[in-house]
């Protein structure tokens, strides 16, 4: 829908929003707590959904204030909100990908600049890999035991022209980490026969 058709029809608006799924996909619940101001439901990109019902997600747009961007925890047993923590958004900043750590004290996020642990307890965000204009990390997963990260890094392996941005090859791989972000390697994969 359109900003002015929600506008026009606020109703709308509550067709457009985050909805949870059993595994056959079957529609079991909808979250959506649309934005005074815009008419669209505050969506949630780039979840992650604890054992306890707790939701993080990327805060932006309707969410916070022009020009922020941050990450919010959404209770899904209490249906309340809260903020874990916001900043000025300058585009590098951008979070891409979100997961907790399994036993639900700290979290994991990428971003263009990183990828990075947040102790929500101490409220510390600890930068475990840097990200730069040859390195970028991005998709990932934890273990089940929250000791090890698999995490989807691309390589610039030459720049034609840099200074056009013009990219002449790129490499993506899959590496693994400690969950401190030490010791990284790469998992090479046999070849289709």
């Amino acid at each position: 829908f359109g900003t002015s058709d929600i506008r026009n029809n606020p109703e709308l608006a509550l067709q457009t929003n985050n909805q949870v799924i059993d595994i056959h996909g079957n529609i079991l619940d909808s979250i959506c707590q649309p934005d005074p101001n815009t008419y669209f439901c505050k969506e949630m990109r780039a979840t992650s959904w604890s054992s306890s019902g707790l939701i993080l997600y990327p805060m932006f747009g309707a969410h916070v204030e022009r020009g922020t961007q941050g990450i919010g925890l959404f209770n899904y047993n209490t249906f309340e909100r809260q903020v874990v923590f916001n900043e000025d958004f300058f585009g590098l900043n951008q979070i891409y990908h979100i997961q907790w750590h399994p036993h639900e004290t700290s979290f994991y996020f990428t971003t263009g600049l990183g990828f990075y642990q947040y102790h929500l307890h101490t409220g510390t965000r600890t930068k475990l890999r840097t990200s730069c204009n040859s390195r970028l990390y991005y998709s990932f997963s934890v273990s089940s035991d929250g000791s090890k990260i698999l995490v989807t890094r691309r390589d610039i392996v030459d720049w034609e022209d840099f200074f056009s941005g013009q990219l002449a090859s790129q490499e993506t791989y899959i590496v693994l980490m400690g969950s401190n972000g030490y010791g990284e390697q790469r998992i090479e994969f046999p070849n289709k026969k």
